[in-house]
């Protein structure tokens, strides 16, 4: 039995949430925030309980908006994506070696080839990309999509894609699954079975591959899509799930999700509920790290490791996570009031109400919440940034 996950480490540095996280090697951790820098960490060996070093000499302050995507590469490099549009790709020594242009929307996904020969890219404007990374040319571009794409390659050389819904009138629909056919990238297979837009695919080896979505629910899945299991986050208070907004997978078979709900939840792969994990913050992505642990990116601009080894669980970390979701909780009762809330546009018809101008921050009414979403010119939608409370730290309960 898999003894409870608790706080190895903390991460600190960013000035805005935590995107994306990226495993380059037993000891370097990446990460992208929304204040639109990447951090590479480093963990000092000397220590049981671990310690990262935020390595000045590798910090990226070049892109032009929140970093969104990010994944390591086979010789030590990493590649980026950013809702400026662009992907970059660096070498083992954080030297930019380039910039892939193309998307016209921010992009949201980034995922390697099994053959590692291929990068594929998922953007805001409602395609994928197929580009070589020797050359690093586009190949292929699969259209098509209802806005957002997230992307993953199989290992018999094909690719899924996920989309994230269109609106229709005050509802938002077709959140499909497409499998595309190796080496001619044509469309083969469309799938619905999520309630809500899809945010992550990721592999499971010998198995299949996961998806999650806003849905509240994580799919198991076999390699044609088929669904194993299923697991859902709890209702809130209002009766709606706790968007997905990202999962990963264990080296010990264990699955994690990380939900907009403040919360990481440890799964078995048969779909039962092993630990939830309480955060100060809403949760935008969860990645396994090759030790068996894994790192969680929160709202509250913390990155933070947890392990199932007691002897590695630093108690002063520990408590500082303990004391900061008390916070939180607290912090809620500061947030906007409720005829402010009540003034607001309401969420579920947001589709009606347009922005202005790319990247404009609107808040919405969501239940009993004020919520901000971004204006994304390309798409014409409204991009979710989170729940607004008093301190800007997730205030979730």
């Amino acid at each position: 039995m898999t003894l409870p996950y608790d706080v190895n480490s903390e991460l600190r540095g960013h000035e805005g949430a935590i995107r994306c996280i990226s495993s380059l090697s037993n000891d370097l951790l990446l990460t992208g925030a929304m204040d639109s820098i990447v951090r590479v960490w480093q963990r000092d060996v000397n220590y049981t309980i671990s310690r990262y070093i935020s390595m000045e000499s590798a910090t990226i302050y070049d892109h032009e908006h929140w970093i969104t995507a990010s994944i390591a590469l086979e010789n030590g490099g990493y590649v980026t994506g950013s809702m400026d549009k662009n992907i970059r790709v660096f070498d083992v020594h954080g030297k930019r070696v380039g910039l892939l242009k193309g998307h016209k929307g921010g992009v949201i996904s980034l995922a390697v080839s099994m053959d590692k020969k291929l990068l594929l890219s998922g953007s805001w404007d409602g395609t994928a990309r197929v580009w070589n990374l020797e050359t690093q040319q586009c190949l292929h571009v699969l259209p098509g999509h209802e806005n957002g794409v997230c992307v993953l390659g199989l290992p018999d050389g094909s690719i899924v894609t996920g989309s994230t819904g269109q609106q229709v009138g005050n509802s938002v629909t077709d959140f499909k699954l497409r499998f595309w056919a190796k080496d001619t990238f044509t469309l083969t297979k469309t799938q619905i079975d999520h309630q809500g837009p899809i945010r992550q695919l990721v592999l499971v080896p010998d198995i299949g591959f996961v998806s999650c979505s806003n849905d509240g629910s994580i799919k198991l899945r076999t390699l044609d899509g088929g669904v194993i299991a299923s697991m859902e986050h709890p209702l809130n208070a209002e009766g709606k799930p706790g968007f997905v907004l990202g999962v990963c997978v264990l080296s010990n078979g264990l699955l994690v999700s990380a939900s907009e709900d403040c919360t990481a939840r440890v799964w078995s792969a048969d779909g039962a509920l092993v630990q939830t994990i309480e955060h100060p913050g809403g949760l935008w992505c969860v990645t396994a790290l090759p030790n068996g642990d894994f790192a969680t990116g929160c709202d509250d601009k913390i990155v933070r490791v947890f392990t199932s080894d007691p002897g590695r669980v630093d108690p002063d970390a520990a408590a500082s996570l303990q004391a900061a979701v008390e916070e939180a909780r607290i912090a809620k009762t500061r947030g906007p009031s409720g005829v402010e809330i009540e003034a607001l546009p309401n969420y579920d018809h947001r589709a009606s109400v347009n922005g202005t101008s790319d990247g404009q921050i609107q808040m919405f009414r969501r239940g009993t919440k004020a919520w901000a979403c971004q204006w994304s010119g390309p798409s014409r939608t409204w991009i979710d940034i989170g729940e607004v409370t008093g301190t800007g730290g997730g205030g979730c309960s």
